[in-house]
């Protein structure tokens, strides 16, 4: 999941898909904070896409945070700074060796207007969601986004409307 700008509710909105896919699904699922604009304290993505040689050498379920909810696991953001982009192929060889342990993968991009490491990861995943936020993005930024990820070679799966203003009063709204 992505956005165009900081600010539209990108990590909720993931978040709590993460949480009802872990509870209806009864099975697995992995959060992935790959907003690399937000470091953690600890290791997590970031310490992982800079470490020099194979997967196979690193221990990934070292990194996972479990939570109180039953399945949800988080990969954290991490603690390394960068001032280049990473790899695609190794995000995507990194996907490949979470989904044998977890079903379901959600992933927290930075925003994608700000030509970020979104578009490096967005071939990686199998579909992008869109999050946009209601009135307050141009919808030619929107646009804009929206051919930026399918120029990369990203997959929309569709947009999500966030932060709805209802101006029509409740009671007004109901009788309509």
């Amino acid at each position: 999941m992505t956005s165009s700008v900081k600010g539209e509710g990108v990590t909720t909105v993931a978040a709590q898909l993460a949480q009802v896919a872990a509870v209806e699904q009864d099975q697995p699922v992995l959060f992935v904070d790959a907003n690399t604009n937000r470091l953690t304290a600890t290791a997590g993505l970031s310490n992982i896409m800079l470490e020099n040689g194979p997967l196979i050498d690193v221990d990934l379920e070292a990194v996972i945070d479990t939570t109180n909810i039953p399945n949800l696991s988080v990969l954290p953001s991490g603690s390394a700074e960068t001032s280049s982009t990473y790899s695609a192929d190794r995000f995507a060889e990194l996907l490949a060796e979470y989904r044998v342990t977890h079903p379901w993968i959600f992933v927290d991009l930075p925003p994608a207007g700000q030509l970020s490491d979104c578009l490096t990861f967005a071939t990686s995943l199998d579909g992008i969601l869109l999050i946009v936020e209601a009135e307050r993005v141009r919808n030619q930024v929107v646009r804009r986004t929206k051919e930026q990820l399918l120029q990369s070679g990203g997959t929309l799966l569709g947009v999500v409307f966030n932060k709805r203003k209802n101006h029509v009063p409740d009671w007004l709204y109901r009788r309509l």
